[in-house]
């Protein structure tokens, strides 16, 4: 099974585009929201897909009720883009990342022990043979995900570590001497028993909640965005769970770029892919709302390094349609360098897998 969690009018977009690329392999997605924006802003797609309560999951825990809010109270998209900042200041908190996870009871409760969290970027195949065959072609006991380089922190997060304690384990942790810290486009499990699973998620929200709890710097991560803080992005905690499962329950981990069925990473056979990852310049959520001045004294807005060689103009109103409208021709252009079927129209650029 396939898991992405969207909320907030904003993402509604996404949506959009998955059921556009991905719509044969409909009955393989589940998406995890909250009701106030599957009612304001999804229920067009309620035959497409699963979609699952993250207020079901999160009430048991009163550390994610406090930290993990939910941005759900804008109108529309604009007013998402350009007033999320000012939502999560007046909070106190930071959109938080790892809101996933709570996809894995849902699972659990199902039975279901292989599956894969992405986000709404990745661009999945459309076809259920090949969605199939990735599933089928994983061993056991295997988690993978895309690495990106060692942690080199280890020492004052053992000291985190020290202070939370499972009966499971039955023994403090003490985490490998090298871990492996993990992007989080995509994050798959394949549990060899639904106990497993159950402890991982103990293991991986236990760990969460502590560190969102205690801010401890510098170990509690954040994502800036235009002029301050939006997300709460510690990839380190699911990369640290999965190393020990690894060390203690001897399970397996695959660094993975590419997700091919049987195989790890084939960056010349697209046709194989099961999906493939791409930043989206036209989605403003991520884009910053206001100017700084590089080192030349130079105004100008930042932008993600994987669109750095296009000429984006982020002079335009905060929705995606009018972005669109400014940069087709680079959009166009970004879009077909990444090897992806593209058609653009005044309000979405559709993308999808050449297979």
């Amino acid at each position: 099974m396939i898991a992405l969690n969207v909320f907030g009018p904003a993402l509604k977009y996404r949506l959009d585009l998955l059921k556009d690329s991905s719509y044969n392999v409909k009955d393989k997605v589940h998406i995890l929201t909250d009701r106030v924006s599957y009612e304001k802003f999804y229920s067009d797609f309620h035959k497409e897909y699963t979609f699952v309560f993250v207020e079901d999951y999160m009430s048991e825990y009163e550390l994610s009720l406090k930290h993990e809010i939910i941005p759900n109270v804008f109108e529309n998209e604009e007013d998402h883009f350009v007033n999320s900042n000012s939502f999560y200041k007046k909070n106190n908190n930071f959109f938080s990342f790892d809101i996933h996870r709570f996809i894995l009871p849902y699972f659990i409760s199902k039975g279901i022990k292989k599956f894969v969290i992405i986000d709404s970027d990745l661009i999945l195949s459309n076809k259920v043979e090949k969605i199939d065959k990735f599933f089928e072609s994983q061993p056991e006991k295997m988690f993978y995900a895309p690495g990106m380089g060692y942690d080199y922190t280890l020492d004052v997060k053992q000291k985190f570590w020290d202070n939370l304690k499972f009966e499971w384990l039955k023994s403090d942790i003490i985490i490998p001497e090298q871990i492996t810290l993990f992007d989080g486009w995509i994050r798959g499990f394949n549990f060899e028993t639904i106990d497993d699973a159950k402890k991982f998620f103990e293991l991986w929200n236990t760990s969460y909640l502590t560190l969102l709890e205690q801010r401890q710097s510098p170990i509690v991560g954040i994502t800036k965005n235009g002029e301050g803080p939006l997300i709460w992005s510690n990839e380190w905690i699911f990369s640290h769970c999965v190393s020990i499962f690894e060390k203690y329950l001897s399970y397996n981990i695959e660094y993975t770029i590419a997700m091919n069925p049987g195989k790890v990473y084939l960056p010349n056979d697209q046709s194989q892919y099961f999906g493939k990852h791409c930043p989206r310049p036209e989605d403003n959520l991520f884009h910053p709302v206001y100017k700084f001045k590089d080192s030349n004294g130079v105004e100008r807005y930042p932008s993600r390094g994987a669109w750095h060689d296009f000429r984006f103009d982020y002079d335009c109103d905060r929705t995606t349609p009018s972005f669109i409208q400014k940069n087709k021709d680079e959009l166009y252009r970004y879009y077909k360098s990444n090897d992806f079927d593209v058609e653009i129209t005044d309000t979405h650029v559709y993308t999808r897998l050449i297979e």
